[in-house]
Formats: C-alpha cells, sequence, structure tokens
C-alpha cells in the first residue's frame, strides 16, 4: 500500500459527534449511527463544499475517543450540530480502497506497517480523518482516503 506525506492547510468543519470507544467494537456501531442523523440534516448548513464529508477522529486515551461527521463549511451552526477548526497539520496519507466497513483493516495498516517506515511518528493530539468525496461508493468500489497527523 501506498502513501504520501502531505501538509493540509487548516480548514473548519460544521457535524454532529459521538464520544465512543474501541473496547468490544463499540465505534463500529457507534460512528454509523452518527453519519444515520447527520445525513438527513446536511443540507441544513450552508457554504458547505459539496460532495466532501470527513469522519474525523479526536483521541482522547487509547481506547476512548470523539467521532465527528462532518462536512467543511464557514457557515452558521444549525441547531444540534457543532464546529471544529482543524488547524494547519502534517499528514501520512493512504487510500482505502474496497468496502467502508473494512476500512479498519486499512487504519491498522497504516499505523502498524506505513508510519514506522515514514521516518515520522504519529501525533495523537491531532486530528485524524476520513476523507469522503465522489470516489465514495457503498460497495467494493469505494476510494476513501485516510490522514493521520503526524510530526
Amino acid at each position: 500500500m501506498e502513501y504520501q506525506i502531505v501538509k493540509k492547510p487548516k480548514f473548519r468543519v460544521v457535524g454532529m459527534e459521538i464520544n465512543t470507544t474501541m473496547i468490544d467494537g463499540k465505534h463500529a456501531k457507534d460512528c454509523p449511527m452518527v453519519w444515520e442523523k447527520f445525513m438527513p440534516r446536511e443540507k441544513e448548513i450552508k457554504n458547505l463544499n459539496p460532495g466532501i464529508c470527513y469522519g474525523l477522529c479526536i483521541m482522547k486515551n487509547e481506547n476512548e475517543f470523539r467521532y465527528i461527521a462532518a462536512v467543511e463549511s464557514d457557515g452558521e451552526i444549525p441547531k444540534g450540530m457543532i464546529e471544529l477548526e482543524i488547524p494547519e497539520s502534517e499528514y501520512i496519507k493512504t487510500t482505502h480502497k474496497g468496502h467502508i466497513s473494512k476500512v479498519g483493516q486499512t487504519w491498522n495498516l497504516l499505523m502498524l506497517e506505513l508510519l514506522p517506515t515514514s521516518g515520522k511518528i504519529g501525533d495523537m493530539n491531532g486530528i485524524s480523518f476520513e476523507y469522503y468525496d465522489a470516489r465514495y461508493k457503498n460497495d467494493e468500489t469505494n476510494e476513501t482516503d485516510i490522514y493521520l497527523p503526524v510530526k
């Protein structure tokens, strides 16, 4: 699997969040649930970048994290949603190819194999995310970019 080290300028997202954990695979149910609540309300967000969505992770500790389903926007924040500013950061980026249900395998490969060979270390205080664009499909032809902050 290939990767790149990229610098991404700061950006702002608006979306919905949940606090979850990797213990007992709870996140595998919680994260899709946030998308189910968020997608019908996406149209309430003004000044968004159409066709682009983010699944952002902010680690609290080794197992717990804050997950945000969002779109990039500089508009007002609808009731029940949150905003988050992602600072300019350097990332290791790779592309998950295949059904989104298997994205965890690509995350593991990124963290356990690609990152150690990159000459960088993961920035656990940074914000990691999945980037969904026109290549996203809910089937095996899906492509989703993964960004892990590094230093």
